[in-house]
């Protein structure tokens, strides 16, 4: 797992592409005969403000999410919203703002939460943490505490953000974290 961003330069390149993207999926959006559907809503008092989500790559109709910056903990939900999982992370989390996966070199899937919020600006390093994704076998709603496999710490090279987003790269094994405080001479 790679724990520093690969260099300002690259930052700024994922930063372009990530609006990039956002614009087409804008336009795709538009297009009269797009393929989107409803699978459901999330009605969770607990999950009042979602900033991450992410579908699950082992269990079927879970997606997993992450509540902005109220808790140190992600939920594994039905397509429908309702709560299947509650996992707490072992040891210290700030503010979990989003998801996603990577794979071991063994193709294990390992869910990364980027515990990367800052708004105000005072982190002096924000970190992603990974856990084997959890199979879910049960009719009952689990509370686990999971003790991570991995905590990377990323520092910035300039100054502090408020991380967002993370995204992996399956081809470059790199991770990415986008702010939305980012200015651009």
């Amino acid at each position: 797992m790679y724990s520093r961003v690969n260099g300002i330069r690259d930052y700024y390149q994922a930063i372009m592409a990530l609006a990039i993207t956002c614009q087409v999926i804008a336009v795709l959006g538009e297009m009269p005969n797009n393929r989107s559907r409803r699978l459901g809503a999330i009605y969770e008092p607990r999950l009042d403000e979602i900033s991450g989500i992410i579908v699950s790559s082992v269990n079927k109709d879970t997606v997993w999410v992450a509540d902005d910056g109220k808790s140190e903990r992600i939920f594994g939900t039905s397509f429908q919203g309702n709560v299947k999982c509650e996992i707490e992370f072992a040891g210290k989390v700030n503010d979990i703002e989003d998801l996603t996966y990577t794979l071991s070199p063994e193709d294990q899937s390992y869910l990364v939460v980027g515990d990367s919020g800052d708004n105000k600006l005072k982190r002096k390093y924000i970190q992603l943490i990974a856990i084997k994704e959890p199979v879910l076998n049960s009719s009952k709603t689990p509370k686990l505490e999971i003790t991570p496999q991995y905590r990377s710490r990323i520092y910035y090279p300039d100054k502090v953000y408020d991380c967002e987003a993370i995204a992996w790269d399956p081809r470059s094994g790199n991770f990415f974290v986008f702010s939305k405080n980012l200015k651009l001479n």
